[in-house]
């Protein structure tokens, strides 16, 4: 006898529901009793475009900024991404990936076919000039970080086995007084133009913030065993 009251209950739930919904819907569609459209006025609010970016719409506006200008001469800081696929991208999970052989020999791989390509790079580019290569990179990408002249930069994303060439980003501390307290943040909020977010009304306040690592790159020479040493010496 319970169940039966409470199956009757739960259609007269369900049918109280559905006519909670179509009424809102008929209003919004009619005029009173008459019947007729409603005619339905916009108006453009204040920070429309901004609203709009941070609730995801498809094409958001990005602020203009000025291309960096360099002669041909000029040294700057290249990654050359290449052809093969990563260590991640091929496949191989970063846990464990320093007690994985296999892992291990693929990024060995990697790094003579990056020496390959420097070399290539060297002989059709840079008239037998060694490249200076920075560091190499093989487990989230395969790209070798190298300074070369801005000049040939087109030359070498021609090289067989290059993907493409990306300017780094280049930062450089502000000179901060030292009477000025925490020169720390001056310097941070300058280079990543958090100050023209604050002045727009973005704060952060009250948003939740997760920071993703992919792990420590175990060949990378900051993580040399050596390097202790060699700091602090």
């Amino acid at each position: 006898m319970k169940s039966s009251w409470r199956r009757i209950l739960s259609v007269l739930l369900t049918v109280a529901m559905v006519l909670s919904l179509t009424t809102p819907v008929f209003a919004a569609n009619s005029d009173g009793d008459k019947g007729e459209t409603l005619d339905v006025t916009w108006e453009k609010v204040e920070n429309y475009s901004s609203l709009k970016n941070r609730a995801g719409s498809k094409k958001a506006e990005e602020p203009t900024q000025a291309e960096p200008q360099f002669a041909p001469e000029d040294v700057v800081r290249v990654s050359i991404f290449l052809e093969g696929k990563s260590t991640m991208e091929k496949g191989y999970k970063i846990s464990g990936i320093s007690k994985n052989s296999a892992a291990k020999n693929y990024r060995q791989q990697l790094r003579k076919e990056q020496e390959t390509v420097a070399n290539r790079i060297s002989e059709k580019v840079l008239d037998g000039k060694k490249l200076d290569v920075v560091w190499n990179l093989t487990l989230a990408a395969n790209a070798i970080s190298a300074n070369v002249e801005y000049g040939k930069i087109d030359a070498i994303r021609n090289i067989v086995g290059v993907r493409n060439v990306v300017l780094e980003a280049k930062y450089e501390a502000d000179v901060v007084s030292k009477d000025e307290l925490d020169p720390n943040m001056s310097v941070a909020s300058g280079m990543t133009g958090g100050q023209y977010a604050w002045t727009s009304g973005y704060t952060g306040a009250g948003t939740a913030v997760a920071i993703v690592d992919t792990g420590l790159d175990l060949d990378h020479q900051s993580v040399d065993a050596g390097a202790f040493d060699h700091a602090s010496s």
